[in-house]
């Protein structure tokens, strides 16, 4: 019976074993192929750049030396020191059409005399063409190989060939290259592309690029023999892994289970039974958790007001030693709880976004210390939440990682800040100016259409960028990020037609960029208490009273700013206050809280995302609300649509953990982003707020009453409660009640006041209608 179990096992083992090996080889050698095909199509794309930069050069350089001249008209094609002759129509057509064009004069007109021509029938010229007012067309020429061998940059390939989108071959360095291309179905459908071709016994690489404005396609052409063996040599050795693995799990298992004394030996189980009173006393607990934790004396969460067969978060342990464990509980009929927990393995954030800051920043000191001027760019991909919702996560990381990588071949730094966000330094150099000249191509070229496997997608990229050098009011990092930002926030601002997609920063246009350009001292006006809560109530039309308030952040008044609310949070969340400026929030939020409990009147916090996004959130809010001793739903956070549905899966967690402990959730400005019913059956909230976008003309707009009535529906029909945002006018109201619309929020109830008109709101405020359709008709009247 021993040999047939460890038969099985080891089985199991090696077929495990082979699964992940196989991942890991497949990945590994499609990853080595594509990089290498990539390098071929990164370089092809410079190169017919270049040539494409070139050609415009040449056709605007009226003082070139143009091997010859000529004249097309009715009659036909006039070359000086030639006679003339009548082309075909197609050539005719394409010289009429394009402003350049490549033919040998053989294929402009048969028997071509005079002027040493004669015999000329292998130069192939590239012809610019500029159409004249009595439809004539002016034609100038000049070989190509003057362009292709003194002043062109193979780079990396063997030779270049030029075809036209017919497949007609046109020119090549060498003759193995018209074996490359059969027809025209052999060229690419979209932008660059690289294929492997075989000719005779050996393998080479294609890569080609359509020239921009022609019907030309340029192309490099390499041995891939050398590469080919590499990633024959990489399966090689990825197989030769495998077996040595196998062979070495196969000797370890046996071995282990014989000296184990046979199979079934068990380990202490990591489940938690933990028996304890209402009060939090621990009673008795199983051997795991002692041993786990033998001196904690209690349970110090008020788990008596969990409910059962729910998932909670509590924290166990001594002063700083503390652990989180998930836990579900099972209330006894003799009065105690059980507890069944496990240790909390998944992290409750991410601190990549500062790690790659502090990166950047510290790059970027050590560069202005030997350097005079740094270009510092914040690049933003504007349309990436938007792929992400509709394609899932592993499409749209492949889209940014096409994005860094356009990125990384044209600054010499790149970091990527926080997954939408890349920031970009190039130092001082001979090719500085150049790049600072190039910015508008850069910024085109991330914006064109990108290729994922067989799917073509549209890009939206917002750029800003800084030049620091000594026009600069300081070279501090903080001062330079915030003005390449200032310069992001003014094009993100910019849409429609003739929208710039990036701005240089000047500090000579300060004042032009003053309204995105200040900085606020928050750690100062902390301590100076220069911040404040509003309360906006939030009121039942069925129950005709207040049921809850959303706390707003204000500045006081006396406090001089010339910013706005949302430009303060906007630079907090830039500058890295925002986790200092949220605890003040919750903190303010909570003691309004506990000041109205037992009302039933509850209070709303809006979270940043930025404040969710970091390691240790959940704890740290937990915290505050056992702080404060609040009792279960008597605080809501309100998280925004368009940022859940681009970080669904990062906060699922979190969000789940918060539920569970008692924290309602509201999705907010529901119906903005690209809501869908899967998202809403996996999160856990409570509430959904409908944006006053829907609100603003709901009485005279069917479109916006019809949607709001959907949106109504499915959050009756998913049990989740509904707050309509931005009511104004009883006209709003009324038909709102008619979709069944319970909590409104707007000023038809109130603006937002301070705690204390707040408190005097719960249980006197009624809302009432006749002295509000008295002054609607006032108005009207007036």
């Amino acid at each position: 019976m021993r040999i047939i179990e460890v038969i099985v096992l080891t089985l199991v083992l090696l077929a495990a074993e082979f699964l992940t090996w196989f991942t890991i080889y497949n990945k590994s050698v499609t990853v080595a192929y594509d990089g290498l095909i990539g390098e071929y199509t990164a370089n092809v794309e410079r190169v017919s750049v270049d040539f494409e930069t070139e050609l415009a050069i040449n056709a605007a350089d009226t003082t070139l030396d143009y091997d010859w001249s000529g004249e097309l008209t009715e009659e036909g094609l006039n070359i000086v020191g030639l006679h003339s002759g009548v082309p075909a129509m197609s050539i005719r057509n394409n010289l009429t059409e394009n402003p350049v064009n490549f033919y040998t004069l053989s294929e402009l007109f048969d028997n071509a005399v005079g002027g040493g021509y004669e015999t000329d029938d292998k130069n192939v010229y590239t012809i610019y063409g500029e159409r004249q007012g009595d439809g004539s067309v002016q034609l100038s020429a000049q070989k190509l190989t003057s362009i292709v061998d003194e002043q062109f940059s193979l780079a990396g390939f063997e030779g270049i060939i030029l075809i036209r989108d017919s497949g007609r071959l046109v020119y090549s360095t060498d003759l193995i290259a018209s074996q490359f291309i059969r027809d025209k179905s052999s060229l690419p459908k979209g932008s660059a592309e690289t294929i492997t071709v075989e000719w005779g016994s050996k393998q080479y690489v294609l890569s080609l690029r359509k020239l921009s404005g022609t019907n030309y396609y340029l192309g490099g052409y390499a041995d891939f023999e050398e590469d080919a063996a590499k990633i024959a040599a990489l399966k090689r050795d990825m197989i030769l892994i495998a077996v040595l693995l196998g062979v070495i799990t196969m000797v370890l298992f046996v071995v282990g289970v014989y000296l184990s004394g046979g199979i079934g030996i068990k380990s202490n189980s990591t489940t938690y039974q933990i028996y304890i009173d209402p009060d939090g006393r621990i009673l008795k607990a199983n051997k795991a958790f002692r041993e786990e934790y033998p001196e904690v004396p209690e349970i110090r969460e008020k788990v008596a007001y969990y409910e059962e067969n729910e998932v909670y978060a509590i924290k166990v342990g001594l002063g700083s030693e503390e652990d989180v464990l998930t836990c579900t509980i099972n209330k006894r009929s003799n009065g105690t709880i059980l507890l069944q927990a496990n240790k909390l393995n998944v992290p409750y954030g991410s601190e990549f976004e500062s790690e790659h800051r502090e990166t950047m920043e510290t790059t970027y000191n050590s560069l202005i210390e030997v350097k005079e001027r740094v270009l510092v760019g914040v690049v933003y991909l504007e349309s990436l939440h938007d792929i992400k919702t509709m394609f899932g996560r592993g499409f749209s990381e492949n889209v940014h990682n096409i994005i860094y990588n356009k990125l990384k071949e044209r600054m010499r730094y790149v970091y990527d800040i926080d997954g939408y966000t890349f920031g970009t330094l190039y130092p001082d150099g001979k090719e500085l100016p150049n790049v600072i000249r190039d910015l508008p191509e850069l910024v085109t070229r991330l914006n064109q259409v990108v290729r994922v496997g067989e799917n073509l997608v549209n890009i939206r990229i917002k750029c800003g960028f800084a030049l620091s050098d000594k026009g600069m009011e300081s070279n501090d990092y903080a001062y330079v990020m915030m003005a390449a930002d200032a310069a992001l926030q003014r094009a993100s601002e910019e849409t429609g037609d003739g929208a710039q997609d990036f701005y240089l920063y000047q500090e000579a246009q300060k004042r032009l960029y003053s309204k995105y350009f200040f900085k606020i001292d928050i750690p100062q006006m902390l301590k100076n208490g220069d911040f404040d809560l509003e309360y906006q109530p939030q009121y039942s039309v069925k129950q005709n009273k207040i049921v809850a308030f959303e706390a707003l952040f204000r500045a006081k008044k006396r406090v001089q700013l010339k910013a706005s609310t949302f430009d303060i949070i906007s630079y907090a969340e830039r500058s890295g206050y925002m986790v200092m400026l949220g605890d003040f929030i919750f903190n303010m939020g909570m003691r309004f809280a506990k000041s109205i409990e037992g009302t039933g009147v509850g209070v709303s916090l809006n979270v940043s995302p930025i404040q969710l996004m970091q390691a240790g959130f959940v704890d740290n809010f937990l915290k505050l609300v056992r702080k404060y001793d609040l009792q279960p739903d008597a605080i809501s956070l309100e998280i925004t649509e368009s940022f859940l549905m681009t970080t669904f899966d990062e906060t699922l967690k979190k969000l789940q953990i918060l539920r569970a402990n008692g924290i309602g959730l509201h999705l907010d400005d529901f119906g903005t982003a690209y809501s869908t019913f899967l998202y809403l059956k996996r999160l856990p909230i409570t509430a959904i707020k409908i944006d006053r976008s829907f609100i603003q003309d709901i009485s005279v707009n069917k479109y916006s009453e019809l949607i709001t009535d959907m949106m109504l529906n499915i959050s009756n029909k998913l049990e989740l409660s509904s707050i309509c945002e931005g009511v104004e006018t009883l006209d709003q109201l009324e038909v709102l009640e008619k979709l069944g619309c319970d909590v409104i929020q707007g000023y038809l109830i109130s603006k937002s006041v301070d705690g204390e008109r707040a408190r005097d709101m719960i249980g006197k405020f009624k809302l009432d209608r006749k002295k509000l359709a008295a002054t609607a008709a006032d108005e009207s009247n007036s």
